[in-house]
């Protein structure tokens, strides 16, 4: 599979697992608080990113012999790019077509930070931070952002082992 097929296939099934799992979690764990899904599905996200990283260097280097640390990494945060970008796209499409999703993390913050014994001038900041953070534009930017980010600094160590000894 080539590197371009391997990041569309990295940044489909990130975008899928994000958006569906996270989803069907909050489905299924109702009484689980939606941050902590988010977290959950979020780390699991990286670690397709962290896989399909991996696999398109394991392919570059079975393909060339001289794979460079150069190659390597460039393959790396290529996949990074393709997958924050389709990821992007996704988180703004689930934004747009479930427009409750804002006003239920913003309602999950304040029965937490009420729960919490938090002050009203604190909860009233705290609240508006919530409702800036699930913008549309800020979802965009931070899953683009996050998986740039991640998967360059993944890329990054990774290039080191996954270059090849062998010279052309």
């Amino acid at each position: 599979m080539g590197i371009f097929k391997r990041a569309l296939l990295t940044g489909f099934l990130v975008s899928i697992w994000l958006i569906g799992g996270f989803t069907l979690l909050s489905l299924i764990l109702i009484s689980v608080p939606h941050m902590i899904l988010r977290t959950l599905t979020g780390v699991l996200g990286l670690v397709i990113l962290f896989t399909g990283i991996y696999y398109a260097m394991r392919s570059g280097r079975c393909r060339a012999p001289g794979y460079s640390y150069l190659q390597a990494l460039k393959t790396g945060v290529f996949i990074s790019v393709v997958t924050g970008i389709m990821l992007a796209i996704a988180s703004a499409l689930y934004t747009y077509l479930n427009p409750h999703f804002a006003d239920d993390m913003v309602k999950e913050a304040e029965t937490s930070l009420r729960s919490a014994g938090t002050s009203a001038e604190v909860i009233s900041s705290k609240l508006q931070a919530v409702r800036d953070e699930f913008t549309i534009g800020r979802q965009v930017v931070q899953a683009l952002a996050v998986q740039i980010l991640f998967g360059t600094v993944y890329s990054l160590i990774l290039s080191a082992f996954m270059k090849s000894n062998k010279k052309r």
